[in-house]
């Protein structure tokens, strides 16, 4: 794994539009090539996002990531982080893909 010296996008808080909107290309970019692998990310929030010295967003805690359209365990359990969730979800209704990060082929 990489070490990648940072700090995390809640602790960095930018607040010039192009720094943001730099970093959320990045983020972007970085969610779309893990569609294209086939995982969303179950735990994407600012902490889980270091930049870089040079700019450069990272996202990190994999350990999260699913390789299904799900985000119970398979002994049902909610997996991710609380304030991140989508209300239906908190409220274990049914949910979409507005509410989970997931690959478009195979997910439904």
């Amino acid at each position: 794994m990489e070490y990648v010296e940072g700090r995390s996008l809640h602790d960095l808080c930018p607040a010039d539009i192009d720094v943001i909107l730099a970093l959320a290309v990045q983020v972007c970019a970085a969610l779309e090539h893990a569609t294209i692998l086939g995982s969303f990310i179950a735990n994407l929030k600012p902490e889980n996002i270091l930049v870089t010295a040079d700019g450069k967003a990272k996202l990190m805690d994999f350990g999260l990531a699913r390789s299904v359209a799900s985000r119970l365990t398979s002994e049902g359990t909610l997996i991710g982080t609380a304030f991140y969730l989508a209300p239906e979800q908190a409220l274990g209704q049914e949910i979409d893909g507005r509410a989970t990060f997931m690959p478009w082929s195979d997910a439904i």
